[in-house]
């Protein structure tokens, strides 16, 4: 798509983002209310941005749709997640059926290659959810406090499981990977924080991991396929280049 149909198509979400923020607010609060204007802006700027690039990076057609219904629900996820530390059911069940279905008729995707990204997502979130439980409790115990609730909880791996499905192999990798710098990067920035409030008390137990990873899942629907090829060529021309010097 063309650049002044990818912004056309950004206008729209801006539209969109509006009835996103109220759905947000609902799932915030339990009920609707009129968005304020901090969080409208927020939505509305987000979901703006992300329907621009995403007809920017995908032709026309039924798969834009479906896509335009990916980026809908990560962005819901992301700032409810945010806010509430939650992320919701109502959301992710309907998209990993969606995933599961509309899978065999993505082009370069198709319902095996979605299915192993779907597992090795899942396996990944799985052992995480059984080890961050222990983890924080061996930390709180080290700093002689009460343990706090599991820090990766098991919605961190609904949402795991349907970004995998929804990139396939191998784009699941480039989103976990991307994902994980986000989680990393964020985490760093509020130990330093806490640490020169709290001291060596500091703990990390109060960050969402689901905005990491939308983003991680975003740049693997959008941008994944590319940026394994890239990969692929790369090392391809490093071997080549090294067999022939020797």
């Amino acid at each position: 798509m063309d650049s002044l149909a990818a912004i056309e198509y950004g206008v729209l979400g801006l539209v969109v983002g509006v009835a996103l923020a109220v759905g947000v607010e609902w799932l915030c609060g339990g009920r609707v209310r009129r968005p304020g204007p901090v969080a409208w802006l927020a939505v509305a700027l987000t979901t703006g941005a992300l329907f621009g690039l995403t007809a920017w990076r995908i032709p026309l057609g039924s798969y834009l749709l479906l896509v335009t219904i990916y980026v809908c629900a990560l962005v819901v996820v992301f700032f409810v997640d945010l806010r509430v530390r939650r992320i919701p059911d109502v959301v992710t069940y309907p998209m990993i059926v969606l995933a599961l279905v509309a899978s065999p008729f993505v082009p370069g995707l198709g319902l095996v290659r979605s299915l192993i990204g779907g597992g090795l997502s899942l396996a990944l979130f799985l052992l995480v959810y059984a080890l961050a439980g222990p983890f924080a409790a061996r930390w709180a115990r080290a700093q002689g406090r009460e343990a706090p609730g599991v820090p990766f909880g098991f919605g961190d791996v609904k949402l795991g499981l349907f970004i995998g499905l929804i990139t396939g192999f191998p784009a699941v990798f480039p989103a976990l990977f991307i994902g994980s710098l986000a989680l990393g990067a964020a985490a760093l920035v509020v130990l330093v924080a806490r640490l020169a409030v709290q001291g060596r008390q500091a703990f990390l137990s109060t960050i969402p991991f689901g905005p990491a990873l939308v983003i991680g899942g975003l740049v693997g629907l959008l941008c994944g396929p590319d940026l394994v090829a890239g990969y692929i060529g790369y090392y391809t021309a490093a071997l080549i280049s090294l067999l022939e010097m020797v």
